[in-house]
């Protein structure tokens, strides 16, 4: 797969993702799935949600026809990263249509990745680890059901899960080509245009929001496209550097309140980004902060990471710190106000 397949890829399915979500519209107030606000919400009217089905389906279809197309040794964890994409679209449609308990989606969740990280890391071997291949099944498994619902966590302003699932997509793109896996880049690729096409209505004022088909969606396919990597020889490090912002603020804010001793199941605005914004900063602007810091410092730490393999670690650390000392910067005034300005 050539860069410019890529391109066309994430073009086609901006414009696709864009134009399937305008015609879902109707549809999805005519059900009434709405996200109605409340006193732990940041929007004021009705949206409709559920628009992360038609991201899941362009995604889901462009990679259905790489499958087709293409056969090679990795069929096996391909088809398992495809089952399983499908399989986090329409549980999260489940709970967006109606909602379900936590438990029971936690535990759909668990079934699913464990499928998933069992097929396409049964072959791997990671340089320098000696440890049962089952305890880096489980392990693997564990840390990709938190990035899953740390993506479902973040989504909670105009354009803020939308510009990250881009970002970190176009991203993966580079580091997929850069590694030899051109089927994964490919796949990369239609899960940013997805993103940018969603970006179309979700841009503030948001029209449509991409509820949990979307967010469970696009969490695993971050997680998935960090164990291509992991798969083709990458370390895991410059994966971690991308997704730090992401990361740190759904960890920290959740040891945060389980310290408080709050329900940390429960929805709530404590995440640094929705202090932000209670703090007076518009969706837009949060949205443009997040792009600049990843594209000035979190993606020329990535690629330092990538070329030079000693020091992977050391630009993990200090991406991770940097995402610290901004959560704590937003984080130590604690007198937030209760309701939007």
């Amino acid at each position: 797969m050539t860069l410019a397949v890529t391109v066309a890829v994430l073009a086609f399915s901006a414009a696709a993702t864009a134009l399937l979500i305008g015609r879902a519209l109707p549809y999805l107030i005519r059900a009434s799935m709405l996200d109605l606000p409340n006193d732990r919400s940041l929007h004021s009217v009705p949206v409709p949600r559920g628009a992360g089905l038609g991201i899941a389906g362009i995604v889901l279809m462009i990679q259905a026809w790489i499958l087709a197309t293409h056969h090679d040794a990795a069929m096996p964890a391909d088809m398992a990263w495809w089952l399983g994409g499908a399989s986090f679209a329409l549980l999260g449609w489940w709970d967006d249509y109606r909602s379900r308990s936590a438990m029971l989606r936690l535990i759909a969740q668990f079934v699913i990745v464990a499928v998933f990280t069992s097929i396409a890391l049964a072959d791997v071997e990671i340089p320098g680890l000696v440890v049962p291949a089952v305890l880096v099944t489980v392990v693997s498994t564990v840390l990709v059901v938190w990035v899953v619902n740390l993506f479902n966590f973040m989504d909670g302003a105009d354009g803020y899960a939308g510009t990250q699932a881009f970002l970190y997509s176009v991203a993966a793109v580079a580091l997929l080509l850069h590694s030899g896996a051109g089927q994964a880049a490919v796949v990369a690729a239609a899960v940013a245009g997805a993103a940018l096409g969603f970006l179309y209505w979700n841009r503030a004022p948001a029209r449509v929001f991409m509820g949990d088909s979307g967010s469970y969606f696009l969490g695993f396919q971050f997680a998935a496209l960090a164990i291509v990597g992991v798969r083709y020889g990458q370390s895991i490090a410059p994966w971690i550097v991308l997704f730090a912002l992401f990361l740190v603020d759904a960890t920290f804010t959740l040891l945060r309140r389980l310290l408080s001793g709050d329900s940390w199941w429960e929805a709530h605005r404590t995440h640094a980004f929705q202090v932000l914004i209670l703090k007076g900063w518009s969706p837009n602007r949060l949205a443009i902060a997040l792009a600049a810091l990843t594209v000035f410092i979190y993606w020329p730490l990535a690629a330092w990471a990538v070329v030079e393999h000693d020091r992977e670690w050391i630009a993990a650390l200090l991406a991770v710190g940097l995402a610290g000392m901004i959560w704590f910067m937003i984080m130590r005034d604690h007198t937030v106000p209760t309701t939007i300005q």
